[in-house]
Order: C-alpha cells, then sequence, then structure tokens
C-alpha cells in the first residue's frame, strides 16, 4: 500500500470542503451587510446546532423528515453521494409519509 495519496481521491474531498468554506464566507458576507455579526451567529450555529448534544439530537430530528420529503419529490433518482445516502436495489422508490 502506498502512502502517497492519488489526486483523484482527493479532488472530491477538497472540493467538498471548498464548497462548504465559500458558502460560510459569502452566508457571512450577508450577515455583515444585514448588520449582524457574523463570527457570532456562527457561534451560535455550531455550539447549539453540532456541538451540544441535546443540540445534535434536534438538528437530526429536524432533518429526518426534510429528507423523506427531498426522497419523495425526487423519486428512485434522488441525487446520492455515490449511492451511500440512499439505498438503490430493489424497493427503493419513492415512500409516502404522512405526517
Amino acid at each position: 500500500m502506498s502512502a502517497v495519496v492519488s489526486r483523484e481521491r482527493l479532488l472530491p474531498i477538497a472540493s467538498s470542503l471548498m464548497a462548504i468554506l465559500l458558502a460560510l464566507i459569502v452566508g457571512g458576507i450577508f450577515l455583515e451587510l444585514r448588520g449582524k455579526d457574523a463570527l457570532n451567529a456562527y457561534d451560535i450555529l455550531f455550539e447549539r446546532g453540532l456541538i451540544n448534544r441535546s443540540g445534535l439530537t434536534e438538528t437530526f430530528k429536524t432533518m429526518a423528515p426534510l429528507l423523506m420529503l427531498l426522497r419523495f419529490v425526487t423519486g428512485p433518482q434522488a441525487p446520492t453521494i455515490e449511492g451511500s445516502l440512499w439505498g438503490r436495489g430493489a424497493g427503493a422508490g419513492p415512500v409516502a409519509v404522512v405526517l
């Protein structure tokens, strides 16, 4: 096994990280233009939404119905990350969920 990591393996990771960083920068610019403190807003976002255990649970509880809606609306051809988000085997069609 080679110690050198191929460029093909690093490119998707690097492009995803760059997209996240760019989104944070653009969002921060919009917050600053509206007169809000972007660093404070991001601090609250990460502390309450990701670092705090109950906040992480609430994030997943809020995210789950949105992912189910995405799956229902887009059908079996939902956007996936190399098929790891949704199964594509038999019975992987859209599912209607009544809340």
